[in-house]
Order: C-alpha cells, then sequence, then structure tokens
C-alpha cells in the first residue's frame, strides 16, 4: 500500500542511515504561518539522501501525485 507522506515510512529511509531530528510537534509562529506539519530527517550525507529518494523502496512506497504538492527538499549543512 502507498503513503501519502514519507516520514510515514521510516523503513524506507533508516537503512541509508536516515532518523528523524523533528517529527511533528506543537508549532509556535514568530513571523508568518507555519506548515501543517513540519518534518526533518537527518542522512550523513547528500550522497544518502539521493540514494534514499532513487530507491526502488521510496519508488514503490509513496504515490508521486500524493507528494506533489508538498515542500520537500535536501539542506547540506553541519552538526556542533
Amino acid at each position: 500500500m502507498k503513503t501519502d507522506y514519507p516520514s510515514l515510512a521510516p523503513a524506507t529511509f533508516q537503512p541509508f542511515g536516515g532518523h528523524y531530528v523533528v517529527h511533528g510537534g506543537k508549532m509556535v509562529p514568530f513571523e508568518g504561518e507555519p506548515p501543517g506539519q513540519f518534518v526533518a530527517i537527518a542522512f550523513d550525507s547528500m550522497e544518502k539522501v539521493q540514494a534514499w529518494r532513487e530507491s526502488a523502496t521510496f519508488k514503490n512506497t509513496y504515490d508521486p501525485q500524493k507528494i506533489a504538492g508538498l515542500r520537500v527538499f535536501a539542506v547540506e549543512g553541519v552538526t556542533q
């Protein structure tokens, strides 16, 4: 069965080293309207994110039409 939101299937990103940093929770807006839901998934590298998105597991799990309206992006950064 396909799901409509990638974060609901962590078994798809965990094999690529992904783990939740933020998954839902209370949002307190300071400037502008917050999104309905916010999820941040951390990976060790941009290559692992791309491998997850290009994997057969990802493609077989998510309905492209249902996730088409989401704002999905990868950000390269550092942790301290």
